[in-house]
């Protein structure tokens, strides 16, 4: 029986160890806290305590296990890992883990060697949060305050009554700066370009129910025309203009509301610092005494040879962001960014790699995986684009089409109108699981 490694218990981890295993593979899981959640943990850093899904909880659930109905449709962070916990158990992964900072990952003649110990594949489900990136401020040494990267936030009250410039207007941006706005003196949030912000809910229900297979057969251009109507709405009503449409947004409208009170001040993007305050882009300044760099994370992979996998700009040379060309034994699981939930795409990645491990599924030449890495790394930069960032269904669609699990919508309709789920995905090839586990 073949013995894979897989790097990391978070949620990628996870699910990669459950369909390893399911495939029959003998499936170590490798995790330095030797325990479940990942970047859901209280203790990592990465999520503060106020954190909570962008996507709603029907969305977001594995394909065999519900979050709990009591939930709200977006889960809190503390609420996520307990999910994790659950599904953990459920699929009897918790007993793969061992507890190990996986030190060295280098190929072998039939295999690879992890921390000195043999294995015939290797799983990397680390995530895309290895290192904070954090922007070059001139001045940063002469300045007399507070700066952190976003990873270190945990609690408002520290920066009660002081002014505080946070850099980025992502999800963690905007959620910092909405906290922050009940507590301190002034808060302004410094972006090279305000990012576009929708809503969580529109009328009633999660504004990602919205996304269905039936919307997604429209026109590009008309299914943009809907969500611009929707959006330039709330910005309208709040006495704001939608400037333009952007592929990229950051759900939640909170700091929206905040911006036009004026109760957050927007500036250029920070550039420097002096000893008491920031310094824009745009040349202006303001006073600060503390800056919070919402600047996001490189990922890094420290354990493994210098040049896997190789790296175009700030992007990961891996066909369909899973498999690196010319290297055998090795995938990666989860490192995608994406306008929608993250764990249903890890999951069918994790069912690819089985498949592609047990001979079920074959990859394509190493000339075509590089030429399909070519045309996508092409496509971001004309669309001044994330070449990490993939569109929900028309990859999650494509990921299944290469296992057999790409769902009949002749055969089951409903699926044109109901929001798209990773149980979809568990239809085809008889293992129907439409009717999600609860806890």
């Amino acid at each position: 029986m073949a013995r894979v490694a897989v790097i990391g218990a978070g949620p990628a981890g996870l699910v990669s160890a459950r369909w390893l295993r399911a495939a029959g593979l003998d499936v170590i899981l490798l995790e330095r806290t030797g325990e479940v959640g990942g970047i859901w943990r209280p203790d990592t850093g990465l999520a503060y305590p106020s954190l909570r899904t962008n996507t709603s909880k029907q969305r977001t659930a594995f394909s065999d296990l519900g979050f709990e109905s009591s939930l709200p449709d977006f889960p809190s962070r503390d609420a996520v890992h307990a999910y994790l916990e659950r599904y953990a158990d459920m699929t009897g992964v918790r007993a793969l883990i061992r507890r190990q900072d996986v030190r060295m990952v280098r190929p072998d003649t039939d295999g690879w060697i992890v921390d000195g110990e043999h294995f015939d594949a290797v799983i990397v489900a680390t995530g895309l949060f290895g290192r904070a990136l954090e922007p070059p401020l001139a001045g940063r040494e002469r300045f007399t305050g507070e700066v952190i990267h976003s990873s270190a936030y945990r609690d408002p009250g520290r920066f009660a009554g002081r002014d505080v410039v946070v850099a980025g207007a992502g999800s963690s941006g905007a959620d910092i700066a909405i906290e922050l706005a009940a507590v301190a003196r002034s808060v302004t949030v410094a972006v090279r370009e305000l990012p576009l912000f929708s809503p969580r809910v529109h009328r009633g229900r999660p504004y990602d129910h919205r996304a269905t297979r039936l919307a997604h057969l429209l026109p590009a251009r008309v299914r943009g025309w809907r969500a611009q109507r929707v959006i330039a709405a709330e910005y309208s009503g709040r006495g704001l203009r939608l400037e333009r449409m952007r592929a990229t947004r950051t759900p939640g409208l909170g700091l929206l509301d905040l911006i036009a009170s004026g109760r957050v001040a927007v500036r250029a993007a920070l550039v420097g610092l002096d000893e008491r305050g920031a310094l824009f882009a745009d040349g202006t300044r303001a006073d600060a005494d503390a800056a919070i760099l919402a600047t996001g994370y490189l990922p890094d992979f420290p354990f493994l040879p210098a040049g896997l996998p190789e790296r175009i700009g700030s992007g990961l040379a891996l066909y369909r962001l899973v498999f690196p060309p010319g290297v055998p034994g090795i995938a990666f699981v989860g490192m995608m960014r994406v306008s929608g939930p993250v764990l249903p795409l890890a999951e069918l990645q994790a069912r690819w790699v089985a498949a592609v491990l047990t001979g079920r599924a074959a990859l394509p030449a190493e000339v075509a995986m590089r030429a399909e890495i070519s045309e996508r790394f092409a496509q971001a930069r004309a669309a001044e684009n994330d070449q990490l960032r993939v569109e929900f269904l028309p990859y999650a669609d494509d990921i299944a089409s290469r296992i057999g699990a790409r769902p009949s919508l002749w055969r089951h309709p409903r699926l044109l109108v109901s929001p798209v789920r990773a149980a979809d995905y568990r239809i085809a090839g008889g293992h129907d699981v439409s009717r999600l586990r609860g806890p």
